[in-house]
């Protein structure tokens, strides 16, 4: 069995608003103007305070989930997050909307990485226009996965569906959006492109993570009922709100259930008025929870 490996990052004290501008800065640094970051990490990690990156000892498969909550300085701009390993192109992009006269923003930020021992990871925001701030509450929580059961796939070219019909805005045929291979990673779930799919190979427990970012495609007011299946049967609803002048915002699902072999899982949305579409980071992780400790405690 695996050993346990995660890192805990928490802001607990905001940032000054001028912390992030728009030159991409690592995420959790602190040395960050006025900011307070508390840590609870294994030791096979190790988060550089000063340099705000975190380098693997060990070689693994990873959960990533920035949780963020930021706050413009003045007017209308966007918050882009970039997910980065080593010097390499960035293997995760997601960006929201965050006015100041709306905000504080949450959005979260994750998908499952592969890495080797050595190396480190880099997690960066950058600002359109102006400055903002990392918000206490904002945090960053790095999960090693212990089963050999997992997929998570990113959008990283956004869809452009043009419907007010139930839709899965993960369905890459016609309008849909462009999953990049190194936006996707996988083993023994599959991931159904032209499905929007994700299919599970054996029967078990399995954690279910969906990050939506949702774009609006006309000026009207979208009304987003967001309804996670299995098959027919609805396992989660969510509803949400936006506009083509607040967006993209971020919804996410996020749900544990013990599901059959050869499951399917699939998320859609219903539009009530407008449409829209799954904006660039939107990401369906799916992955098995390991049971062996479980199993061990029935033995004893």
């Amino acid at each position: 069995m695996r050993s346990p490996s995660y890192a805990y990052v928490e802001c607990t004290t905001s940032s000054a608003n001028t912390a992030f501008d728009t030159s991409a800065k690592h995420v959790f640094d602190a040395d960050h103007g006025s900011v307070v970051l508390t840590d609870d990490i294994t030791g096979d990690i190790v988060w550089d305070r000063s340099a705000g990156t975190f380098t693997f000892n060990d070689a693994g498969i990873y959960h990533i989930v920035a949780n963020l909550i930021t706050e413009s300085n003045s007017g209308i701009n966007t918050h882009t997050v970039t997910f980065n390993l080593n010097s390499a192109s960035a293997i995760y992009t997601g960006a929201a909307l965050c006015p100041a006269a709306f905000d504080p923003v949450g959005h979260t930020h994750q998908r499952i990485i592969s890495i080797s021992a050595g190396d480190v990871l880099h997690v960066k925001a950058v600002s359109s226009a102006n400055t903002f701030s990392l918000n206490a509450g904002a945090s960053l929580v790095i999960n090693r996965i212990t089963s050999d059961v997992y997929a998570s796939s990113t959008v990283s070219t956004a869809g452009s569906n043009e419907t007010t019909s139930e839709f899965n805005p993960l369905d890459t045929d016609g309008d849909g959006p462009v999953f990049a291979t190194a936006h996707k990673v996988a083993s023994g779930i599959t991931f159904t492109g032209n499905a929007g799919s994700m299919t599970v190979p054996s029967a078990g427990r399995y954690l279910i993570m969906v990050t939506n970012f949702h774009a609006a495609s006309s000026t009207t007011n979208s009304n987003i009922t967001l309804e996670l299946k299995e098959g027919s049967n609805i396992l989660v609803t969510g509803a949400t709100r936006n506009h083509s002048s607040t967006d993209p915002e971020e919804t996410t699902i996020f749900t544990i259930e013990d599901l059959a072999a050869s499951a399917v899982l699939t998320i859609t949305w219903d539009i009530g008025s407008g449409v829209c579409h799954a904006a660039l980071g939107t990401t369906f992780t799916v992955y098995k929870l390991n049971d062996d400790i479980k199993a061990r405690k029935s033995a004893l």
